[in-house]
C-alpha cells in the first residue's frame, strides 16, 4: 500500500489488486476531501549528528500547513509513531540514492498518521515535541546498546 500510495502521489496510475483495492480507496477518498499538495513522497533523511537514516512516507501541504505524514495500515494508531515522526523531522537532511545534493527538511507544521483501513481513511494527528525526539534518541541509545554490549554481558568479565 505504501508503494501504491507513493505512485498515486507521483501522479502515477498503479494497478492494484482486490486486497490492495480498499485501502486504496481510502487513500483516494483522502486526496479528494484532503487535497494534500506534495513536497516529498518516500524520500530518505539522514542524520549524520546522531547516526540514523529512514524513509518517510510524506510531506504534504494540507489547508496552507505542512504536514509530516506516516501511512499506517495496521489495526490501531500507536503513540511509538510519535517518535518515528519525531526522527524524520529532526533528521539532517534529504537525500535521494543516486543524487549527490542534499534537501533541506522543511519546517513541519503539523504531524500525522494516515491510517488507511478497508473501511477507509482517518488522518490522526500527533503532538510531536522536544521531548518526543529526545525520547527517540533515548530509545535509539537503547537498541544500540542492544545490539552492541548487551550481546557480552551474561557470563562476561570486567
Amino acid at each position: 500500500v505504501h508503494a501504491l500510495a507513493d505512485a498515486i502521489a507521483r501522479g502515477h496510475e498503479p494497478e492494484v489488486t482486490d486486497a490492495e483495492r480498499p485501502f486504496v480507496a481510502g487513500y483516494l477518498q483522502f486526496l479528494e476531501e484532503r487535497k494534500p499538495r506534495f513536497r516529498y513522497s518516500e524520500d530518505m533523511v539522514c542524520s549524520l549528528r546522531y547516526g540514523y537514516a529512514g524513509t518517510f512516507d510524506a510531506i504534504a501541504v494540507i489547508d496552507g500547513e505542512t504536514w509530516m505524514i506516516d501511512n499506517k495500515t495496521s489495526k490501531g494508531v500507536y503513540p511509538e509513531t510519535a517518535l518515528q515522526l519525531a526522527a524524520y523531522a529532526n533528521a539532517d537532511f534529504i537525500g535521494r540514492p543516486g543524487l549527490s545534493k542534499q534537501g533541506r527538511i522543511p519546517g513541519i507544521d503539523r504531524y500525522g498518521v494516515l491510517h488507511l483501513r478497508p473501511e477507509g481513511y482517518r488522518l490522526v494527528e500527533y503532538a510531536v515535541t522536544r521531548n518526543t525526539f529526545a525520547a527517540f534518541l533515548q530509545a535509539l541509545e537503547l537498541l544500540r546498546w542492544r545490539e552492541g554490549e548487551a550481546k557480552t554481558v551474561i557470563g562476561g568479565t570486567k
